[in-house]
């Protein structure tokens, strides 16, 4: 899968997602991928977020200004 594809694209997180201490999980494009936050905010469920970047299995979300 092209990871760079993924940057950009919005999601639903479906587990509260903050900094690296604090990962939550997710949803883009059907599937749940581990994500944390760029600044360390809290994202609550239900949230849609944009991701920022992507590394191994795990997104960098930032909120959606959308």
């Amino acid at each position: 899968s092209n990871v760079d594809a993924m940057i950009g694209r919005l999601g639903t997180v479906v587990e509260p997602t903050g900094s690296e201490n604090s990962p939550g999980r997710v949803k883009l494009g059907g599937e749940e991928w581990r994500a944390v936050s760029t600044d360390g905010d809290l994202f609550q469920t239900g949230e849609s977020v944009e991701v920022a970047a992507v590394s191994g299995s795990t997104l960098t979300v930032r909120r959606n200004a959308g």
